[in-house]
């Protein structure tokens, strides 16, 4: 058997997982551009040099209070890297450190624990600095409507704040165009109806997808919704293969994330292989969550593209280090759930292919509740290929997508 190694449990394990393949396969791995990690000394100078922004200690003098969304675990965000050099700037700045208040900008999902915190932030940060889950029901305040009519709730502490700064990830997003900048404030530290309204149709129209900005109206609509809470700056950060911080992009909520696309589209730009009868998406580094899953198709921006040929088999691999995972939207039985095939995108990619799943946390009535009858779920790798490989003979053409939520396809 061939194998090959594939970036496993963000978070959780942080491994690899080896997959196999028959030996008269074609098998290949389709790997992004990549980058090195950033040194401190590389961070330190985008702190010191924001895009179209003064620094985060020259916003915050004069300031007393200071808020700062950070992202969840769903997303891998080095925030033990990157939020003592926003802290220190504020020490800079002469702000108190019981007047800094670190909201965890949870959207719809599920509230952090301690042990997450750890994870996110390290110990010390944890323990000396006040940390609060956002509540999308409670502590909210109206800030008016986004010019698309989204009714803007926001939380109170972060809005009530002189200061209010951003800390996150530019990944691809499979309605958003791509995530960061201030989708960090919608959802992140929205209400549940303010989530409600910007979960609502936009996410059916075709125009929403991977990797699209330009008359993406969701993207849009995230922009002015920032502009309106009063966001102050951000800081985002644009990963590489191991979910390590490649490059920082610290300033203007537009300007700074414009830039960070640019060169997530450098850094995670993938050659996708042409005639594929069998491809292998990963969702690392978005693999805590089987809800997420569908993100390990980023790659597949573009219905229209025929990366799988018809007929063919996807492979969606995942850790799912959390089970089903937590959406008090669209999760089961909740008012914006949909199967993927009410999703126009993911229906066009779906369509004439067969749809396998791997992950050894989740169970047939989650795949099947989520995905058309017929789709597969395997717990077992080896049963996996044995039973995809009577579908596809000698000398079938395998690609394998290691990091697939966050890779870019080349055009």
């Amino acid at each position: 058997m061939q194998r090959v190694s594939i970036p496993w449990a963000a978070w959780y394990e942080n491994s690899t997982l080896e997959i196999a393949f028959p030996d008269d396969w074609n098998v290949e791995k389709a790997e992004m551009g990549d980058a090195p990690e950033a040194t401190d000394d590389e961070l330190r100078k985008a702190f010191a040099h924001p895009i179209d922004s003064p620094t985060i200690a020259e916003l915050a003098r004069g300031k007393k209070t200071v808020a700062i969304a950070v992202d969840d675990m769903t997303r891998p965000t080095e925030g033990y890297r990157l939020m003592p050099f926003v802290l220190e700037e504020l020490e800079q700045a002469g702000i108190e450190r019981e007047n800094i208040v670190v909201i965890m900008a949870l959207g719809s999902h599920r509230a952090l624990t301690r042990q997450d915190l750890v994870k996110k932030f390290g110990e010390q940060i944890v323990r000396n600095y006040r940390i609060h889950n956002h509540c999308p029901f409670d502590n909210l305040v109206d800030v008016g409507n986004s010019k698309y009519g989204t009714p803007i709730r926001v939380n109170r502490f972060f809005m009530e704040a002189d200061l209010k700064i951003a800390v996150g990830f530019i990944v691809p997003h499979p309605q958003a165009g791509w995530g960061g900048g201030g989708k960090i404030i919608i959802p992140g530290v929205c209400a549940i109806e303010t989530l409600a309204s910007f979960h609502g149709p936009r996410f059916k129209n075709p125009a929403c997808r991977a990797t699209v900005i330009e008359g993406n109206e969701l993207r849009e609509d995230i922009d002015d919704v920032a502009q309106h809470v009063g966001l102050d700056i951000i800081v985002n950060a644009v990963g590489n293969s191991k979910a390590k911080t490649s490059k920082l992009f610290v300033g203007d909520i537009l300007k700074a994330h414009r830039a960070g696309v640019r060169q997530a589209q450098e850094v995670y730009v993938t050659p996708v292989p042409k005639d594929i009868d069998v491809a292998v998406f990963n969702a690392y580094p978005e693999d805590q969550e089987f809800l997420q899953c569908i993100k390990a198709l980023n790659i597949w921006s573009d219905p229209d593209r025929e990366v799988v040929k018809k007929g063919g088999t996807i492979v969606v691999t995942t850790a799912a280090s959390e089970g089903n995972g937590c959406h008090y939207l669209g999760d089961f039985g909740m008012t914006l759930f949909r199967k993927a095939e009410e999703r126009p995108n993911v229906a066009k990619i779906m369509a004439g292919r067969n749809l396998v799943f791997f992950s050894p946390n989740c169970q047939g009535f989650e795949v099947r509740g989520r995905f058309p009858e017929g789709t597969e779920l395997y717990t077992d790798w080896n049963e996996l290929i044995e039973n995809v490989a009577k579908r596809h003979g000698k000398g079938t053409h395998a690609v394998v997508f290691p990091t697939g939520s966050l890779q870019f396809a080349k055009k």
